[in-house]
């Protein structure tokens, strides 16, 4: 069952890949947004690609590697 949800998944990026190109975007112009866990996201994104993301528009979200030392094994 998983492989050919997979199939599928690499099926649909095909046809998106395609779809996708013919945007008028401007890559010195991308932002991420994020809410709540959301922000911890775009917190990530924005500090790991802070070559090419413009900004980061984060709501309730933490501060950069907030995480990053916690163990979750006992």
């Amino acid at each position: 069952m998983m492989s050919i949800s997979l199939i599928f998944l690499l099926i649909g990026c095909c046809f998106a890949a395609e779809k996708l190109a013919s945007y008028n975007v401007d890559p010195s112009e991308t932002s991420v947004p994020g809410i709540s866990s959301g922000g911890y996201f775009a917190t990530q994104v924005q500090v790991a690609f802070s070559a090419s993301i413009k900004g980061a528009g984060i709501v309730a979200g933490g501060p950069y590697n907030c995480g990053g030392q916690m163990s979750y094994t006992n």
